[in-house]
């Protein structure tokens, strides 16, 4: 098991033309199982490949509206939340030794 910072900011557009984006912010901790394999091609180049399963998922979500017309205090809104298995990280990658 290994245990994650997790941040993430995603932008929603509405098919609107007179809706404002909305944003959704994650700041949370997350944990799970993790494999990965790495494969040496030589002593300064390997390549590497894993993922992660979030079992459990702890943090703050944030939906932020721009829109002007709604006071500060209206447009953003923050909750705690509490989730079970929600997410994969899949990675790969290049690992250079200089």
């Amino acid at each position: 098991m290994v245990l994650w910072v997790l941040y993430d900011r995603g932008k929603q557009l509405s098919r609107s033309n007179f809706s404002f984006p909305i944003y959704t912010t994650y700041l949370a901790l997350w944990t799970g199982p993790k494999v990965e394999y790495l494969y040496q091609i030589n002593s300064k180049i390997s390549l590497s490949a894993g993922g992660q399963l979030g079992l459990l998922e702890f943090g703050r979500q944030t939906r932020k509206r721009e829109d002007p017309n709604l006071p500060e205090s209206a447009q953003s809104k923050s909750e705690t939340y509490f989730s079970f298995a929600q997410r994969i990280n899949l990675n790969l990658g290049i690992h250079m030794t200089l």
